[in-house]
């Protein structure tokens, strides 16, 4: 009997310890909890990354500033759209130099 009360023990802590996990791990993926309709002027940008829905249920473009600002857009917005294609001509500019 007790063999089975550890056994049980056991295995309710192992669950415990994987749900905790992946809900950490899930959280710190998900940059973009939600989105604005604003977006930062595009000589102030220094980078963006794309956050694709999954695990964070948003589609959204996560755009840095030279600040250090992070601003989470909606990627139909036009703003975004443009904003994001002046900075992929931009790469492509300096990389072709």
């Amino acid at each position: 009997m007790r063999c089975v009360s550890v056994t049980l023990l056991l295995c309710l802590a192992t669950m415990l310890l994987a749900q905790v996990t992946c809900q950490i791990s899930g959280r710190s993926n998900c940059l973009c909890l939600k989105t604005l309709n604003r977006v930062p002027r595009k000589e102030n940008i220094e980078s963006y990354m794309i956050q694709k829905a999954g695990i964070c249920h948003i589609d959204a473009i996560l755009f840095k500033t030279f600040k250090g600002r992070f601003i989470c857009a909606d990627p139909q917005n036009p703003l975004a759209i443009n904003a994001r294609k002046h900075m992929d001509n931009k790469k492509k500019a300096t990389t072709a130099q």
